[in-house]
């Protein structure tokens, strides 16, 4: 599946005639951002360098009338990327609030704890037209929900990103992100592969349109199929650096009962290359 993403990405970069990095808008190599578990694990980093900030919002929302079940998870984040001298650039996801409410049959419970946070390091490679960008990415322990327990976690991958012509982008790539769950009794162990592709329309400079899809596996479990995730975002940028982002997603097919996922995010992108040697050089 890797060689397949790898081989359409740079197909469609040998009939492009513009650097993959390279937009009108204050970003480029975005994908849809959405995350389907923990922080930013398991979702698709961006495939292009920035130095940016954005305080979001995620909810997902469960209801199962049949089991009588339903549940609804609230959570924020503040997301920063930081671009480095020579094209690298770091990421994190700082932990914010999580608010979760659990309806089973008569009972009912809520909670209020702290999110998951992460740390990432991206690396650019360029080939052709084509851009990719290895990553590893870390989750770290702040998670408050579990009481006699912490979660951490490591994830490898690679985005990659190819112009389609004036107005068009595509973004593909895969996660494996590894979840340790650390308890008394030892150590669980959770790997759950991801893989996703998107299309970006940019028509104006100050507003971008993303379809796409992602896949999630289990590999430990019988059922292994996690889910299939159609998914969309827009993205406005009504002045220089300013995002105002609107995702969603619909997991269906696997084992993932979730209806619906949506995130807001306002933020900031700065300057291309903000960092870069040539314009830290007097």
């Amino acid at each position: 599946m890797r060689r397949l993403l790898l081989i359409a990405m740079c197909c469609v970069a040998r009939t492009a005639s513009a650097d993959p990095c390279t937009a009108e808008q204050p970003e480029a190599g975005v994908p849809v951002r959405i995350a389907t578990g923990p922080a930013d694990f398991g979702m698709l980093p961006e495939a292009c360098a920035a130095t940016a900030v954005s305080l979001s919002g995620r909810m997902g929302i469960l209801i199962a009338e049949e089991d009588f079940y339903g549940s609804l998870l609230v959570a924020g984040a503040l997301r920063a990327r930081i671009e480095l001298p020579g094209g690298s650039w770091l990421s994190t996801s700082l932990p914010g609030p999580e608010y979760r409410f659990v309806a089973n049959a008569t009972l009912e419970a809520d909670s209020v704890d702290l999110s998951a946070s992460t740390l990432g390091y991206h690396v650019p490679i360029v080939v052709g037209r084509l851009q990719l960008a290895p990553y590893f990415r870390f989750m770290l322990p702040s998670e408050t929900v579990f009481q006699h327990a912490r979660r951490l976690g490591l994830e490898h991958g690679v985005s990659m990103v190819a112009p389609a012509g004036k107005y068009l982008e595509m973004i593909a790539g895969y996660g494996l992100p590894l979840y340790l769950t650390v308890q008394p009794g030892g150590t669980e162990a959770a790997y759950l592969p991801t893989v996703s592709f998107d299309v970006a329309a940019r028509p104006v400079r100050w507003f971008v349109g993303a379809l796409g899809i992602s896949v999630r596996v289990f590999p430990e479990e019988e059922e292994s199929f996690e889910s299939l995730d159609p998914r969309a975002a827009l993205r406005f940028y009504p002045t220089h650096g300013l995002l105002i982002e609107a995702t969603g997603a619909v997991p269906v097919l696997g084992r993932d009962r979730t209806d619906g996922l949506v995130s807001l995010a306002i933020g900031w992108i700065a300057e291309a290359g903000v960092l870069s040697p040539a314009a830290a050089t007097p």
